[in-house]
């Protein structure tokens, strides 16, 4: 495909709805030849025309609408207590869901991998007729490796050194292309390409769930570190006396502000604490105090090291930042680029989404450039 072409499924695919002077616009082409592309896309199948945008002088510009089901990619996002998978369209749609609650945590490989099989055929035969189902992805929480599947460490599902690419593909028997990601390192793609860190060329991501993971993305790429283990924040010593971690160390951050640490420092489960808090009950917004207190120390070593313009916080942080936003800038506010206002600190927008859309994205923009010419 011409790079002209290429280019303008790409923006497409990010617009998800364009119109021809749009898209020439972004292309810097001719009218006529954004025409003719657009013409070439629609014949593809990749989109689809309807009439002009009103407001402008002259002839209204006839608009593009990515075709969801001309590129689908399977995404999986495979977590400590449960598996879900998404069927993710061009454009961004969101085409079939699939939710497996099984407790990941302890299962052999080859059981693992039946269980991703398994979610990635709900999704499969939920798709309509014409779908066209381009690849795989396949989230871990851990350090896996992105071609094979090879997970070094994945403290809370108890793998240390497991070939389970090798049962994965087993379980699928699929020719399709499989990519596997980190998932917070896939969740920080997901909210910098489609949600709440768009727009900025360094952002921070924090992922919360029964661990802490993290992701770096600058100029639009996840720095990975030199053996592909950066981002394992929720391991970072926080607290020297504090409780023991999964990973055999002692005081982690994820000790101090995982889901469920959180939820033991009050009577009731994670969102019932959130909702009294809500309210003002004292001893909730003591446990608040707490809280936002350790995860604005955390959060402002962070902020030191890596200088984002955006801290996105995913997972269950993101509805207890509201409650816990000036402890965490207090915390914070000894730091020259949280004193100049350069550093936001918000809630992710994908919610539990980020992993499956980042794998999504990474996925269509691959096939995006292996298309045959159109």
């Amino acid at each position: 495909m011409s790079g002209a072409r290429t280019r303008a499924l790409v923006v497409l695919h990010e617009s998800g709805t364009i119109s021809r002077s749009d898209l020439g616009s972004a292309l810097g082409i001719t009218r006529s030849t954004a025409a003719a592309i657009a013409a070439e896309l629609c014949r593809a199948g990749y989109a689809e025309e309807s009439g002009g945008r009103s407001g402008h002088v002259g002839r209204p510009s006839l608009t593009l609408r990515a075709q969801p089901t001309s590129i689908v990619v399977l995404s999986v996002d495979m977590r400590v207590d449960s598996c879900h998978a998404l069927a993710y369209g061009f454009g961004g749609a969101h085409l079939a869901r699939e939710v497996i609650d099984r407790e990941m945590a302890g299962m052999s490989p080859d059981e693992a991998g039946a269980t991703v099989a398994r979610a990635l055929e709900a999704v499969q035969s939920a798709l309509p007729a014409q779908s066209r189902v381009a690849a795989i992805s396949i989230s871990v929480p851990g350090i896996v490796d992105a071609y094979t599947g090879f997970v070094s460490y994945a403290p809370h599902l108890g793998w240390r050194d497991v070939e389970w690419g090798a049962a994965v593909l087993t379980a699928l028997g699929t020719p399709l292309p499989v990519s596997f990601g980190n998932d917070a390192n896939l969740g920080a793609l997901g909210e910098h390409l489609r949600g709440a860190g768009r727009g900025v060329e360094a952002m921070l991501y924090v992922s919360g769930g029964i661990g802490i993971g993290g992701g770096y993305v600058e100029r639009g790429r996840v720095r990975m570190g030199g053996a592909g283990f950066a981002g394992e924040i929720g391991h970072m010593p926080i607290d020297p006396d504090g409780e023991p971690c999964p990973c055999a160390a002692r005081g982690c951050w994820e000790t101090l502000i995982g889901r469920d640490v959180i939820a033991s420092r009050w009577n009731g489960d994670y969102d019932d604490l959130l909702e009294a808090a809500r309210r003002g009950d004292e001893e909730a917004l003591e446990v608040m105090n707490v809280t936002g207190h350790w995860l604005g120390l955390g959060l402002r070593g962070l902020i030191a090291i890596t200088d984002p313009a955006r801290v996105v916080l995913g997972g269950h942080l993101a509805p207890l930042l509201p409650l816990v936003v000036a402890q965490v800038h207090a915390e914070c506010a000894s730091l020259p680029q949280v004193r100049a206002g350069r550093v936001d600190i918000v809630a992710g927008a994908l919610g539990q989404d980020a992993a499956l859309i980042g794998g999504g994205e990474v996925q269509i923009m691959a096939t995006i450039g292996s298309v045959s010419p159109i």
